[in-house]
Formats: C-alpha cells, sequence, structure tokens
C-alpha cells in the first residue's frame, strides 16, 4: 500500500509522540535533518562517473547483473590479485 504525504506525516508523527526514548528521537532528528539538508550528489559527479552510471542503470534496465563473487574476481583481476 502506498502512503501519501499526509498519511505518513502523521505515521511519523505518530511514531514520535508513542517513544519517550530521547537518544532515539535526538537520532532520528539527525538524521532526518541531515538528509533534509544533503546536496543532490548528481551535481558532483564527473562527466565520466556521471556515464559509469548511466551505463549500469541501463545494464539493469536490461537484467544484465553480476554477482558479488564475479565483481570481487573482476576487480582482482584489474588489481592484479590472485
Amino acid at each position: 500500500m502506498e502512503l501519501n504525504t499526509l498519511e505518513l506525516k502523521n505515521d511519523l508523527h505518530t511514531l514520535v509522540t508513542n517513544t519517550n526514548d530521547e537518544d532515539l528521537l535526538f537520532r532520528v532528528k539527525e538524521y532526518f535533518t541531515e538528509l533534509k539538508n544533503k546536496d543532490d550528489w548528481w551535481h558532483l559527479l564527473t562527466k565520466e562517473q556521471k556515464h559509469k552510471v548511466e551505463i549500469g542503470t541501463k545494464q539493469l534496465d536490461n537484467n544484465i547483473k553480476f554477482s558479488n563473487d564475479e565483481v570481487r574476481i573482476e576487480i582482482n583481476k584489474l588489481l592484479h590479485r590472485k
């Protein structure tokens, strides 16, 4: 079920209201503030990095995926490890 914005805000408000854990509330506040203030990272990437992300996205769209083990093998080859 997809929540609309108002439902989501109400759910979050209920969660906050129903806890007395100060540490948890502080961490949630910090996390929310960090996310809210965080710049979009896309503009920080170089053209080459953006191109690689776009290639990866197209591969995923075409169901071309690699397992963690396959990636490790390729990285080790690039680093000349065995």
